[in-house]
Parts: C-alpha cells; sequence; structure tokens
C-alpha cells in the first residue's frame, strides 16, 4: 500500500472506492444473489416478527418518597429518623432490586397459577430447550421455575428518568390475566416493602422489654424503701447535711470551748500572780498621834511658867511653893523634849479593793475551768459520736445511691420502651393503613391494543434489513473475487497504462 492508494484489499490491491454507480454495478453483477438473499432475510425477519404471539401489557408506575420517616431502633429516649430530604438514586435502585426479587415473582406466579398457563408455541418450547436442567426437582417445582423464568421474561421494571417513579409492566396472552398479575405483583410489593424497611417483631420486642423494665424498677423501689427501713433512715442526703452541719457547729463550739479554757488558765495564773502582791489593807490615813500630848504640855508648861512669874513678884527663889513650881516646869520641859524626840504615829487601814477583786476574780475563774473542761470533753464526746453517724450515713448514702441510681435507671429504660412500645404500635397501624413510602402513582388499566410493534412495522424492518443484507452480502462477494474487472483495476494492479480493453461477451 502507498500513499497515493486509500486502501488495498486482502489479495488484489484494488482500492475501495466507491460511488452509487459502482454500486449499482456490484448489484447487477450478482443481482441473482441480491435477490435470493433479499426474499431470505425479509421472510425470516416477517416469519420471526409475526410468529411472536400477540401480548397484551399492563403497567402500574410506583413512586418513591419521603413522607414517612423510617425509624431507627435504639435504646435512645429520642426516637432517630432518617435525615435524608430526598430519594436517592440508591433508594430507587433498591425498591428496584425488590421488585426484581425471585421470591416476589414466585409468589405472583402460584398466585395466579401461571404454571398451570404456560405457553405451548414452537417459540416457548424452543426456550424451553435452553432453560437450564431442572432434575431433582418435582413437577410442581419445575413447572413453576418454567413459569418464573417464563414470567421474567414478560416482567419489566423500569425507573423514569428525572423523577421517583418506577413503571412496572408484565405482558399476557390475556389482557385480564396482565392486570391481575401486575396487581399482584403490587400488593406483593407492598408487603415485602414493609416486611424489610419495618423490624418483624418490633411491637413485641419493646413490650416485652417494657414489662422486663417495669419488674425490674418495682423491685429496685421496695430494695430502696426496705433498705431505708432497716437502717432507720427517710431521706440520707438531709439527714447527712444536717449531722454535717451539727458536727461542724460542735467541731467549732470545741475550739471555742478550748480557747476559752486556755484564756482561763492563763487568767488564773495572773490572777495568782497579782494576788501575790496585792495586801489585803491598805493604809487611808496617817496621823501623828504625840501632837495633842504635845500641845498639852506645852500649855501647862506655859500655865506653870505664868504661876512661876506670878510667885517670883511676891515671894522669894527660896519659896517652897515657888521651888516646887520650878521643878513642875523642869519636868514638863523633860517630857516635851522626850516627846518631840521620839514621836507617837496614828494609823487607819481599811480592805484592799484591788486585792478583794483580785481574789473574786481567781476565784470565779478556778469554780469555771472545771466546767469549761467538763464542757470540751462532753463536746469531743459529740463530735465523736456525730462523726460516726456521718460516716454511717455516707455509707448508707453510697448504697442507697447505688440502688436510687439503678431505680432511676430502669426507670428511665421503662419509659424510653414504653415510648418505643407506643411508636411500635402506631408504625404498625400505619403499617396495616399501608402508610408507606411508597404508593401505585397509577394503576394497572385492562390493555385493549397489543403489546410490542405493528405488522406494518415489521414489515418495514424486514424490508429495509433485507435491503441492507442483500447489498452488504454482494458488497463481500465482490470484494472477494480475484478476477478484474475494468481498466483501472488492472492498471492499479500493475502500475502501467492500459492501451484496450473488450467488453465481455456471452456466448
Amino acid at each position: 500500500m502507498t500513499p497515493e492508494q486509500p486502501f488495498s484489499t486482502l489479495f488484489t490491491g484494488r482500492a475501495l472506492s466507491f460511488d452509487a454507480r459502482d454500486l449499482l454495478a456490484i448489484g447487477f453483477r450478482h443481482q441473482g444473489l441480491v435477490v435470493v438473499t433479499f426474499l431470505i432475510i425479509a421472510a425470516v425477519v416477517v416469519l420471526v416478527g409475526l410468529s411472536r404471539p400477540t401480548m397484551y401489557e399492563a403497567a402500574i408506575k410506583i413512586l418513591v418518597k419521603r413522607e414517612r420517616a423510617e425509624p431507627i431502633v435504639t435504646a435512645e429516649e429520642t426516637p432517630s429518623f432518617q435525615t435524608s430530604q430526598g430519594v436517592t438514586e440508591q433508594e430507587i435502585n433498591s425498591e428496584i432490586e425488590l421488585l426484581w426479587s425471585r421470591d416476589l415473582h414466585e409468589k405472583a406466579v402460584v398466585s395466579n397459577r401461571l404454571q398451570e398457563r404456560q405457553d405451548r408455541s414452537l417459540w416457548a418450547a424452543l426456550k424451553g430447550r435452553l432453560r437450564p436442567s431442572t432434575n431433582g426437582r418435582s413437577d410442581e417445582q419445575r413447572r413453576v421455575a418454567g413459569a418464573v423464568l417464563e414470567f421474567q421474561n414478560w416482567f419489566y421494571v423500569q425507573p423514569l428518568k428525572k423523577s421517583n417513579l418506577i413503571r412496572v409492566s408484565y405482558a399476557s396472552h390475556d389482557p385480564h390475566m396482565a392486570v391481575q398479575v401486575i396487581n399482584t405483583v403490587a400488593e406483593l410489593y407492598l408487603a415485602k416493602h414493609l416486611a424489610v424497611h419495618r423490624p418483624v417483631g418490633a411491637f413485641g420486642f419493646f413490650e416485652q422489654e417494657t414489662a422486663r423494665y417495669r419488674k425490674e424498677l418495682e423491685a429496685l423501689q421496695a430494695r430502696v424503701a426496705e433498705y431505708g427501713r432497716a437502717q432507720g433512715v427517710v431521706a440520707v442526703a438531709p439527714e447527712k447535711e444536717t449531722t454535717l452541719r451539727q458536727l461542724t457547729e460542735f467541731e467549732a463550739g470545741l475550739e471555742r470551748t478550748r480557747f476559752e479554757i486556755a484564756e482561763t488558765e492563763g487568767r488564773i495564773r495572773a490572777l495568782e500572780a497579782q494576788a501575790a502582791t496585792t495586801p489585803a489593807r491598805t493604809t487611808t490615813e496617817i496621823r501623828e498621834a504625840s501632837s495633842d500630848l504635845l500641845e498639852q504640855q506645852r500649855g501647862a508648861l506655859l500655865t506653870l511658867e505664868l504661876k512661876r512669874i506670878e510667885l517670883q513678884q511676891v515671894f522669894q527663889p527660896s519659896y517652897p511653893p515657888l521651888q516646887e513650881v520650878e521643878k513642875q516646869i523642869a519636868l514638863t520641859r523633860r517630857a516635851i523634849a522626850a516627846a518631840e524626840a521620839t514621836p507617837i504615829l496614828e494609823k487607819t487601814t481599811a480592805l484592799n479593793e484591788t486585792h478583794e477583786w483580785v481574789t473574786t476574780e481567781l476565784t470565779r475563774s478556778r469554780s469555771a475551768l472545771p466546767a469549761l473542761r467538763a464542757r470540751a470533753a462532753k463536746t469531743v464526746r459529740s463530735i465523736q459520736e456525730y462523726r460516726r453517724k456521718a460516716q454511717r450515713l455516707d455509707r448508707v448514702q453510697v448504697i442507697q445511691e447505688n440502688l436510687i441510681r439503678d431505680a432511676k435507671l430502669a426507670e428511665q429504660n421503662f419509659l424510653i420502651y414504653s415510648r418505643k412500645q407506643e411508636e411500635a404500635r402506631i408504625s404498625n397501624e400505619l403499617d396495616v393503613q399501608r402508610i408507606v413510602n411508597v404508593a401505585i402513582a397509577e394503576a394497572a388499566t385492562l390493555p385493549f391494543e397489543p403489546a410490542g410493534p405493528s405488522k406494518k412495522l415489521i414489515l418495514l424492518v424486514a424490508l429495509a434489513l433485507a435491503f441492507v443484507g442483500s447489498l452488504v452480502l454482494a458488497l463481500v462477494v465482490d470484494y472477494l473475487d480475484p478476477s478484474f474487472r475494468t481498466p483501472d483495476e488492472v492498471q492499479a494492479f500493475l502500475g502501467v497504462p492500459v492501451l484496450a480493453s473488450l467488453p465481455k461477451t456471452t456466448a
């Protein structure tokens, strides 16, 4: 093959360059083959098309929607639902797969006794030969299996584009049977949809769990009450709080009492020291007692001197009374001198008020100290008692709180499963009413026209196929013929110009 040659044949190297004139030439050269091939292909297509049985198709349309939320069975208090807002392609494909379930097809076949109405035509017999072996099955099972395969051949499921609709159709020789079968499929499909999307026995399960948690709750509540009576407490937390508050008050009182004891002991020591240095009595007045005597003696001395003067004026010094006065004067002067040399003091004393106060306070403090110590000892015993009570209440509280916690958990579970039971009951009622997320959008109607292409269309298709097939066969035969038919073919093969050519003559 060279760049100048567009395409070379396998045997002769002739170029495949045809126009309408060449095609007509080929047809005239092989006109017998073209006519025979045209007739055979047209006859076969017409025979096959017209030999197909007359089928009537009944169809329904199923709407896949999301009006009823699918609950997710959990132990949570608030029920969970699927949150998707629209129908997804996966959901539509899932519904299509449900429609193609073999058990659904078998039920539809058995319900309508299609195994007793199998097609006995030549076409059905040929398809039966091509089916797999059913060894090991009973006659009824074989008939049902064959009817299911026959059913699937005329059963169609098609999702409609850009919508949430699924078209389901079935074709049968009998239009009434087609409608009956497709309605049966719809009923079986809705039941299967409920069985797949709704948990089987959910209501019974929740009812059983609700009863179990009710019994558990009642038993735990009885244990809590019995334990409280056995321990002699009604409400542990308030009693414990009161005990701890009183314990705190007693501890604070003990600290105050100990402080008062220490303060009293220090006060006693201070008062004892002060009492030791404070006299019981104190001097209120100090007066000299000899001053009155001196005054008297000086008055007596003055009187004697005056008397002596009087006597001296009348009598001689030797006068005995005068001398006696002199002696008295001398004695008085000696007494005055002695009194002045050793004066006599008079002191007045009284009880010391400080000493009396110190004594009184010391007595009071000494008497208060044993009372304070007794109060401290009693407070210590009370504190120990309240501590033991608080510890016991703490242990009781731990056990009681565990029981109460278990009771609350059982109560919570009881309420949850009670709501779940009610939800399951409502779901069952909705299932009974067929309120689901699929609906028959268009019911089946009785078909009056056969399904499939019309006879005119079959005839046109047969003519078109026969024309194309015969023409292609003529081209192939002509293409495989190694002889030369035109000067151009000779020139293309030999590469030399053709000088002359003679037309083909017949004898």
